[in-house]
Parts: C-alpha cells; structure tokens; sequence
C-alpha cells in the first residue's frame, strides 16, 4: 500500500515534467466544453419566468423556482429606485445571462435594465420585477403593500398588475 501512495505523486511530478519539456510550437490540445454549456460566445442563459397559480391570486409571475415577482409603482419606468433598506426587503431579480420566459410568460415582454451598480435587473412589460423577503415558493405575502413610497403589485402574464 505505501508503494501506491508513493507512485501516484511520482507519476503526477513525471506528468508535469513532461509538460514543461514540451517544445513551445506544439499546439496545446483543446478543451472540450461540458456538455450541453453554451459555445463560445454564445449568450449565457439567466433566470427563468414563468406563471404559477399563487393562492387567492391565481395566475401570476413567478421565477423558475416558483418565487413570486412584483412590480413597484415608484419605480421611473424601466428604472428602480429601489435600493438599500428597499432593496433588502425586496430583493432585485437579477437576470444572471439573458433571460428565458416559460409557460405562460412571454419572451416580448421580458427584458433587462441596467441598475446603478452595473448589474442587469429583470423587467417585464418595462417594469423591473422584485422578490419579497419573506416569501417562499406558492407563497405571495405582500401583495398591495404600500412601502418605501409605493405599491408592490403581483403582476400577470400579461404584464398587468394583479388588483
């Protein structure tokens, strides 16, 4: 047993050796990607939207693990202003490569916005989309919650906000 244990480094300090004496105009081998990771270039896939019927709410947004997402009226359009104490009781839904809508959402109507740190921050029909803290899988907690100076909003498939 010692002999194996003493082999496997000699063997991997030969390997090495081998390596450094290799002439420099050998063209190093490629790597293969794993399978099924994009090729080179090629647009990495962020974050999932779909639909999920959330209780008393029916149909509504959500991400790909069932989380859902609300729109805040504050917000200036395709930009937020939610951050700091807002951004930790509703968490951005960063995009994470480029986003996928699944289900009942629509690929027209999802989009990315640039928020002040550079990151891209998911919206759908312009609006950016939020998770709440508090929330979990099926569950919305905060719908029509006026705070931080708005309203946070359940929206639909359509990008309407649920009443």
């Amino acid at each position: 047993m010692i002999r194996i244990a003493l082999r496997a480094p000699a063997l991997a300090l030969a390997g090495v050796a081998l390596l450094v004496a290799a002439p420099a105009s050998v063209p190093a081998a490629p790597i293969a990607a794993a399978p099924g990771a994009p090729e080179a270039g090629a647009a990495r896939t962020g974050i999932t939207i779909t639909t999920r019927s959330v209780g008393r709410f029916g149909k509504i947004l959500v991400d790909g693990r069932g989380m859902p997402l609300y729109v805040f009226t504050a917000d200036k359009g395709r930009r937020s202003v939610c951050y700091g104490d807002c951004a930790r009781a509703w968490p951005v839904t960063f995009a994470g490569g480029t986003p996928r809508a699944r289900g009942g959402a629509s690929d027209a109507l999802l989009g990315t916005t640039k928020r002040r740190d550079g990151r891209r921050q998911v919206t759908y029909r312009g609006r950016p989309l939020y998770y709440y803290v508090d929330d979990r899988p099926g569950l919305a907690l905060c719908h029509d919650v006026r705070e931080f100076g708005g309203l946070w909003l359940l929206v639909r498939a359509s990008g309407k906000r649920v009443p």
